[in-house]
This record gives C-alpha cells, sequence and structure tokens, in this order.
C-alpha cells in the first residue's frame, strides 16, 4: 500500500511572526496597545517605544508591523484636544505637528474637525 502525503505549508504571515524575537513581538504588542487608546504619530509612537526601552530593530518591526491608518490617528488625536480645549485651526495644526504628524494628516485631521 502505497501512502500519499500532501506537504502543509505556513502561511507567510505566520512565518513571519515565528521569525519575530520576543523583543520584536513585545514591541509590536505595545505599539497596538497605545494606538488601541490613543491618537499617535508615526514618529511620536517611535519615541514612545524607544523611551520604553526597545532597541532600534524592535522598534522597526514594531512600525512596520502594526495596523494602521496614520490620517484616523491624526484625527483620533485631533479630536482628543479639541474634546478638552479650544484650538484654532492653526494652533491645532501646530499641536499635531509637534506631534509628528506629517502634513498631509494634519491637512486630513483638520478637514475632518471641520476646518
Amino acid at each position: 500500500t502505497e501512502t500519499i502525503t500532501t506537504p502543509t505549508t505556513t502561511p507567510a504571515v505566520e512565518e513571519q511572526s515565528d521569525k519575530a524575537t520576543l523583543g520584536e513581538r513585545n514591541a509590536l504588542k505595545s505599539a497596538q496597545s497605545y494606538l488601541k487608546y490613543s491618537g499617535f504619530s508615526e514618529k511620536g509612537l517611535e519615541d514612545q517605544l524607544d523611551y520604553e526601552g526597545y532597541t532600534s530593530l524592535e522598534i522597526n518591526y514594531a512600525i512596520n508591523n502594526v495596523e494602521v491608518d496614520w490620517n484616523e490617528e491624526a484625527y483620533e488625536s485631533a479630536e482628543s484636544y479639541l474634546k478638552y480645549s479650544s484650538f484654532s485651526k492653526q494652533e491645532l495644526h501646530d499641536q499635531l505637528e509637534y506631534e509628528g504628524f506629517t502634513e498631509s494628516q494634519i491637512q486630513y485631521a483638520l478637514e475632518q474637525v471641520g476646518y
């Protein structure tokens, strides 16, 4: 009797996560957690992960693998600022710029909040 076996393949996503170091996986988890509760720019998230002590490689892994819409993060951040304080369009622009959002992300956020 001949036995036929079908080779199994692992999806690319699983292979990638299997190759990630513990530090990379933890940096990604931290990034996901921060983004869940607050609007972060890519730069702001990088700075936060750096502050926590993650290495550059771990931070890059997290940034490159986290599912995020940076425009929506800018909008979320703008909404948060407006919830607690009055900002002119220019003040809000400057604050978002300070937070590390790009000009196109800032413009998206300003349009979404009604400026």
